[in-house]
């Protein structure tokens, strides 16, 4: 993204295993979350400033493809940042002056929210010995000192259903 966070002067960009550098998409906004689905052939894409999470088919030959909208966020929710994906396919997504983290199903219903004493959250990720905790990553950019104390913390929660291992990269 460009620092002054100007339209479509962005990039999602691939660095592939013997170091050349390819763009997936040209144009983005605010280039965000980007996490594969539980069979490794799909993948969720946030562009912060669509205000929506996409879905794109994925294989090895073709890479991502088939590019469509998977869930739009209401601006009174905030917009969407930092995502991951659970076992059943669910998506976690991060919500930018939302003081939350969704879940929405392998559908895109919205059937979980955890809400956060931090209105700028960022991102989210499954951790711990077995994928079952999310941790949770805020922000204190551009707030007031000590208006949110909590803000720019780490949090952890026990969400009931366990995460899926990263891609390692192959280089």
């Amino acid at each position: 993204m460009a620092y002054d966070e100007s339209p479509g002067a962005g990039s999602l960009l691939r660095l592939e295993p013997d170091g050349q550098i390819s763009t997936v998409l040209p144009a983005v906004s605010i280039s965000n979350g980007l996490a594969f689905g539980p069979l490794n052939d799909s993948a969720f894409y946030v562009d912060t400033s669509t205000r929506q999470i996409d879905l794109f088919d994925w294989t090895s030959e073709s890479g991502l493809h088939e590019r469509r909208p998977f869930v739009k966020i209401d601006s009174e929710l905030g917009a969407p940042d930092g995502l991951c994906v659970d076992e059943e396919g669910g998506v976690w997504v991060a919500l930018w002056d939302g003081s939350a983290v969704h879940r929405y199903d392998a559908r895109g219903a919205l059937d979980a929210v955890i809400a956060l004493p931090a209105t700028r959250v960022t991102a989210c990720t499954f951790g711990g010995v077995d994928l079952r905790e999310l941790y949770i990553t805020t922000s204190r950019y551009g707030l007031d000192a000590g208006s949110q104390p909590k803000a720019g913390a780490l949090f952890v929660a026990l969400p009931g259903i366990k995460g899926i291992p990263v891609l390692p990269f192959a280089g």
